[in-house]
């Protein structure tokens, strides 16, 4: 938070995309090798509930987004509910939820709401 507040203020956005840390932090510990010995921790810990940087990420990217902008998350099997919840609460329209390859709510789309 304090990052996008302090290299972006003055800025404002058509699309944000982000890939931000969803792993639950007692899951960590069961990812593959490959990922859990080789993967920065922060990059990975989501919280207890894998959701805390997204508490912080959606409203503070509406003050990024230009009217009419989307934003896009990247989520874990499982959270597409919550996702889609705190979205709405922050006041984003046509949230969409898209299905990876294999059939997984993996990205989570929403359009801020054009400012009248």
């Amino acid at each position: 938070k304090k990052f996008l507040t302090s290299h972006f203020s003055l800025l404002a956005f058509d699309l944000i995309i982000s890939n931000p840390p969803y792993i639950k932090t007692a899951d960590i510990k069961t990812l593959q090798p490959e990922v859990k010995d080789w993967e920065p921790v922060i990059a990975l810990d989501g919280g207890e509930d894998g959701l805390d940087v997204y508490r912080e990420l959606i409203p503070v990217a509406k003050v990024f987004l230009k009217d009419n902008g989307i934003l896009m998350l990247e989520m874990d099997l499982g959270q597409a509910g919550e996702i889609t919840r705190m979205l709405k609460f922050s006041g984003y329209t046509e949230i969409e939820i898209i299905k990876d390859y294999a059939g997984i709510e993996r990205v989570a789309k929403a359009k801020k709401k054009t400012c009248n």
